[in-house]
């Protein structure tokens, strides 16, 4: 799937805007910056094997109803 990133320059300075999200013309989501330290260790509501899953959901067909989440913030700005 390919997004559209859309954002004015001045917003990566200002941590509560949002980066805005396009597909095909359409808004499907907004990313915000997050502490990466913090983040990583925030619970999650995940309670099976990952490793195991993994593989299944790599066995899956990618539903494109779901748009992404979230991006990095750090891959962008590289």
């Amino acid at each position: 799937m390919r997004l559209e990133v859309r954002y004015d320059p001045e917003w990566l300075k200002n941590f509560s805007m949002p980066i805005l999200l396009y597909h095909e013309g359409k808004k499907v989501g907004e990313a915000y910056r997050v502490n990466f330290h913090d983040n990583a260790h925030v619970k999650r509501k995940y309670g099976g094997n990952r490793k195991k899953d993994e593989k299944i959901a790599d066995d899956t067909a990618f539903n494109e109803k779901t748009p992404a989440s979230s991006i990095s913030f750090t891959d962008m700005m590289n």
